[in-house]
């Protein structure tokens, strides 16, 4: 088993199910404890603060690895999926278009069945 350093350097993609689950153990740790170090830190004014589209995550729809933020979200809009935003939570989106087909498909019985 590599070390936790080396878990959370290496790609997802090249670690086993279980290192994975290490890789993962070991960030939310990491993530814990930079949190709690950081927790009353606050931006000086007129600092240039960066936001990178970077990530590493794993699709479990279609099992591949992405390192960017915005080619993880195509393939899921891609897949038909909703990506849930922060303060997006308990909004509903309605439904568009007309979900009573008995009439298409009962003419479609119809005539598949030869008869008009």
């Amino acid at each position: 088993m590599k070390s936790e350093k080396d878990l959370l350097n290496t790609p997802l993609k090249d670690l086993s199910l279980e290192e994975r689950k290490a890789a993962f153990a070991a960030r939310d740790v990491l993530y814990a404890k930079t949190e709690r170090e950081n927790k009353d830190y606050k931006p000086k004014p007129g600092r240039v603060q960066v936001i990178t589209d970077g990530i590493e995550m794993m699709n479990p729809a279609d099992g591949k690895v992405y390192s960017s933020k915005s080619k993880y979200y195509r393939a899921l809009k891609d897949m038909w999926s909703h990506v849930i935003e922060p303060g997006e939570q308990g909004k509903t989106r309605g439904l568009q278009g007309d979900f009573n087909n008995k009439h298409e498909l009962k003419r479609a019985l119809q005539q598949h069945l030869g008869r008009s």
